[in-house]
């Protein structure tokens, strides 16, 4: 894997200050370690160095596509997410252009194509099918080349994050909406417990840590005016969960790795049976279980305060040209 130097990609800064380190936490046979670092001018946070431009795809295993997925069973299994993201829509017209970058196998774009939308989309990587038939560029947003003030919402759900040119993925985004078109963007939030505090974020695929305040520079800085900014755990989360588990491996068995390393795999491991719960509750004993338990009622009460005080892990922002 090789690394390259960046400067900060919102203003260009070259002056910046680590402020953790870590290996890939989901794949453990990376032994590289990124550092995560802060601009001394703009506060945006940033792994630096980097994988390069030719790297970053492989950071993706063909299992992160999920190419065998059935297209009715994948529409079906998003329902309530689709429909929490057109809710974001609230106050435009109910049909329109819509761009949907990082698109991935088009599940949002039929979901709204049935509702009579004219849907498109940009995604970087082809290895994610195109179940729908829909029209779809493979390849940077700024290859697409659509025409000037074309769209009428531009989205990108989890997924600014994961491109290191983030300002000339707004900056077009900029020229091909229309005058009072809308972009919604969502990603995790640094000035949170899961994210500022626990350091949960997907290590090296995010490439960059937002907080509000550098995606209000960045958004600004290419002419967009926010409408609202707010967390949300409708479309996305990033909880609580582990902060009392992290406190007991850090402050009483002094081994935080291992902690992270099993919270992350029994995050993303599939438990979808009663069978294999039972069996990882079984594996796990009762003074685990118990701190386990207690874990997720504390994480249940931390994760709706946060929502209420505008720091939950993920936040969504609406933004107009």
């Amino acid at each position: 894997m090789e690394l390259i130097q960046v400067a900060c990609p919102l203003c260009a800064s070259k002056e910046h200050k680590e402020i953790f380190s870590t290996t890939d936490r989901l794949v453990l046979s990376d032994p590289t370690i990124y550092r995560v670092v802060k601009c001394l001018s703009c506060s945006l946070r940033f792994v630096n160095p980097r994988p390069s431009n030719e790297d970053i795809p492989k950071l993706y295993p063909d299992e992160y596509f999920e190419p065998q997925i059935d297209g009715s069973q994948l529409l079906l299994s998003q329902e309530r997410i689709n429909r929490a993201k057109a809710a974001c829509f609230d106050g435009l017209s109910r049909t329109g252009k819509i761009l949907d970058v990082g698109c991935q196998k088009g599940e949002f774009l039929e979901f709204l194509r049935r509702r009579e939308w004219e849907t498109h989309g940009v995604d970087l990587n082809s290895r994610a099918p195109n179940l729908f038939d829909l029209p779809i560029h493979y390849g940077s947003l700024r290859q697409a080349d659509y025409p000037e003030n074309y769209f009428d919402v531009i989205t990108f759900w989890s997924v600014l994050e994961h491109i290191p040119d983030i300002s000339e993925q707004i900056e077009e985004s900029h020229r091909i909406l229309k005058p009072g078109g809308t972009l919604i963007l969502l990603t995790t939030n640094y000035h949170s417990i899961a994210t500022g505090l626990l350091k949960f974020d997907d290590i090296p695929r995010h490439l960059i840590l937002f907080t509000r305040k550098t995606l209000n520079l960045l958004l600004s800085k290419h002419g967009f005016t926010v409408k609202k900014a707010y967390g949300s755990d409708t479309i996305s989360k990033a909880s609580s969960y582990g902060l009392l588990q992290y406190l007991v491996a850090r402050f009483i068995f002094f081994d935080i790795e291992s902690f992270y390393r099993e919270h992350f795999r029994t995050q993303y491991e599939p438990r979808r049976t009663l069978r294999s719960r039972f069996e990882r509750i079984t594996r796990m004993g009762l003074p685990k279980t118990m701190l386990v338990a207690t874990d997720r009622l504390l994480c249940m009460f931390l994760d709706q305060l946060s929502i209420l005080l505008d720091l939950y892990g993920i936040v969504i922002v609406r933004a107009q040209k």
